[in-house]
């Protein structure tokens, strides 16, 4: 819709799509913030690990120092309207191999406590 009204309006406009999003502060208790944050309460709580399907889906996480950068970066473009992905180009998949993703997980509750 941004693009759209930049482009009505004669204005530059820019677009970032932020993928799944991770780091310091990050709420591990709000549902909304992504799959990080259910696994890690499933961990927390010794519950299992629910992976739907056969866990080979996979998705694009991104530190949140890397998002900032790419803000900072994406406020200096000076052309027309420009829509960017904002990831890490790294395809995780939902199903770890071998404790990949407890050890995610307990990196990102850790960093909190820093």
């Amino acid at each position: 819709m941004s693009i759209t009204m930049g482009k009505a309006l004669g204005i530059s406009t820019i677009a970032l799509r932020f993928q799944n999003v991770f780091g310091p502060g990050q709420s591990l208790s709000n549902p909304y913030t992504g799959i990080i944050s259910i696994f890690s309460n499933q961990m927390r709580q010794n519950l299992p690990v629910n992976i739907y399907e056969d866990g080979e889906e996979t998705r694009d996480f991104v530190y949140v120092g890397d998002v900032v950068d790419a803000c900072l970066r994406a406020a200096k473009i000076e052309r027309g309207s420009v829509v960017l992905n904002v990831g890490s180009g790294v395809a995780t998949k939902q199903k770890p191999n071998e404790n990949t993703l407890a050890f995610s997980i307990k990196f990102s509750i850790y960093s909190q406590k820093v």
